[in-house]
């Protein structure tokens, strides 16, 4: 098995996409722990700052799919490979999250 170039392009890419999207998943469950105690001023907030994480993470993934489209390879990697499962689960979280989050703000208990 060859050594891995950490300066390589696609692992910086691969490394902030894992950053952006695991900063996505923790907001999302801040997000839905706000909402479990009916704090959805504070739920939504965690679920914007949430989708910002991930609008970054994705942003970032586009770089390396372009830089591909050129005529550049993209370095296939383990990395690579758990980047964008990170980014897919934040992505379906984030989704979950909000329509969890719209479900619960409808059946909120009155005195809450």
């Amino acid at each position: 098995m060859g050594e891995l170039d950490l300066d390589s392009k696609s692992v910086q890419i691969a490394t902030m996409v894992i950053l952006h999207a695991g900063n996505a998943r923790k907001m999302v469950h801040e997000a839905l722990t706000h909402a479990e105690a009916f704090r959805f001023k504070e739920a939504d907030e965690s679920l914007k700052n949430a989708k910002n994480e991930m609008h970054k993470a994705h942003v970032t993934q586009t770089e390396i799919i372009q830089a591909e489209a050129r005529g550049e390879p993209a370095e296939l990697t383990m990395l690579m490979t758990h980047a964008q499962d990170t980014l897919m689960i934040a992505m379906s979280e984030v989704q979950m999250a909000k329509h969890l989050i719209e479900i619960l703000k409808k059946i909120q208990p009155r005195d809450a």
